[in-house]
C-alpha cells in the first residue's frame, strides 16, 4: 500500500510540474510586456520563481511577491524594535520577499542579510541589489540529494527520510556575512515547517551564537497543540497530515519534508536544547484561529 501510494503521488507531482511550466511561461511574457524587470524593488521573472505558485495574472503575481509588506514587516519592527542601525538576518529568504519590504520602505530599519541554499535565488537577489550596501545574500550551498523541493527522484520512503534535509546553516558561514555584528532580529518564513527537529534546534542554536539578550527570534510553525489537532481530526485545518515520521507530523510519503507539523511539546524541546526562551506564539488562520500576520503559527523567542 505505501509503495502505491508512493507511485501515484510520484506521478501527480510530475503532472503538476508540466502544468505550473506552462503556467510560469504564459506569466513571463506578461511580465516582460509590463518591463518589470525595471522595478524596484527588484521582482524575479515568473518562472525563476519557483518559490511562488503561479498566479491567475501579472498583478496577482507581483501582489503576491510584495505580500510582507502589509503585515509581517511592520509587524517584525514593532517586535524587534527595528531601527536605523538594525541588523535582520532571514534565514530562507528565497528571493527576496521580505528584502522587498526593506527596499520599498521610505523610512531605513538597518542592514538586511539573506540566507538560502537555493543558489539560483540568491544569485538573483546579489544581482538585484548590486550597489545597495545595506543588504547581503549567502548561498548554504548543499548536495542536490537533500534539496526536498527538487530531489524526487528516489526509490523509498525511507531514502527520502534519510537523505533530504534543510539543513542548518554552519557557524562560518554566517560569520561571513554577519561579520562581526549582532542580530537584532533572525526571521524565517515558512522554513522550519520543512525541517526535522534536529535541524531546526541546530538552525536556532546557531543564530544565538550572533545574538545577544535583546535579539528577537520570529519564526513560522505549523504546531499541534489539542485546539490544532482537533482541528486536523475534525477536518477543518486547512490540511490532512495522516503521516507520523521523525516525530513530525506530514502529509507525504514520498516527501515528509513537503510539510512538518511540531507537535507542541516537540516544539519547546526544540527552543529548550536551542538555548531559547519562547515569550509568545501567535497561532494562525492554517487550523483556525487568526494572529493577523500570517496563517501559520508565529512563535517569538529570545536567547537564556
Amino acid at each position: 500500500m505505501a509503495q502505491l501510494r508512493i507511485g501515484v503521488e510520484l506521478f501527480l507531482k510530475i503532472v503538476q510540474i508540466c502544468y505550473l511550466a506552462v503556467r510560469r511561461r504564459n506569466l513571463d511574457r506578461l511580465f516582460r510586456s509590463r518591463k518589470l524587470e525595471s522595478n524596484w524593488p527588484p521582482i524575479p521573472l515568473p518562472s525563476v520563481n519557483t518559490n511562488q505558485l503561479p498566479s491567475q495574472d501579472i498583478d496577482e503575481y507581483v501582489r503576491h511577491y510584495l505580500r510582507l509588506n502589509e503585515r509581517m514587516f511592520p509587524f517584525l519592527i514593532r517586535t524587534a524594535s527595528l531601527g536605523p542601525k538594525s541588523l535582520t538576518l532571514d534565514f530562507g529568504c528565497g528571493f527576496g520577499t521580505l528584502a522587498s519590504a526593506f527596499a520599498s520602505s521610505s523610512i531605513q530599519f538597518g542592514d538586511y542579510i539573506g540566507i538560502d541554499s537555493n543558489c539560483k535565488a540568491i544569485t538573483f537577489c546579489n544581482d538585484a541589489y548590486s550597489g545597495h550596501e545595506e543588504f547581503r545574500f549567502g548561498c548554504l550551498e548543499r548536495p542536490a540529494s537533500t534539496n526536498y523541493v527538487t530531489n524526487w527522484g528516489v526509490r523509498s520512503a525511507e531514502q527520502s527520510f534519510l537523505h533530504r534535509k534543510l539543513t542548518a546553516p554552519t557557524m562560518g558561514e554566517l560569520s561571513q556575512l554577519v561579520r562581526t555584528r549582532t542580530l537584532d532580529c533572525q526571521f524565517s518564513l515558512s522554513v522550519f515547517t520543512h525541517m526535522w527537529p534536529d535541524d531546526s534546534t541546530e538552525a536556532l542554536r546557531v543564530f544565538t551564537s550572533f545574538s545577544s539578550e535583546t535579539t528577537r527570534f520570529v519564526n513560522t510553525w505549523l504546531i499541534l497543540d489539542n485546539f490544532a489537532a482537533e482541528q486536523v481530526r475534525e477536518g477543518k485545518a486547512d490540511r490532512a497530515l495522516p503521516i507520523s515520521v521523525g516525530g513530525i507530523q506530514t502529509y507525504s510519503q514520498l516527501n515528509p519534508l513537503l510539510c512538518t507539523a511540531y507537535p507542541v511539546r516537540l516544539l519547546e524541546e526544540v527552543y529548550t536544547n536551542a538555548g531559547h526562551r519562547i515569550l509568545e506564539i501567535l497561532y494562525g488562520s492554517w487550523a483556525g484561529r487568526d494572529n493577523g500576520v500570517t496563517y501559520q503559527d508565529l512563535v517569538i523567542s529570545e536567547k537564556f
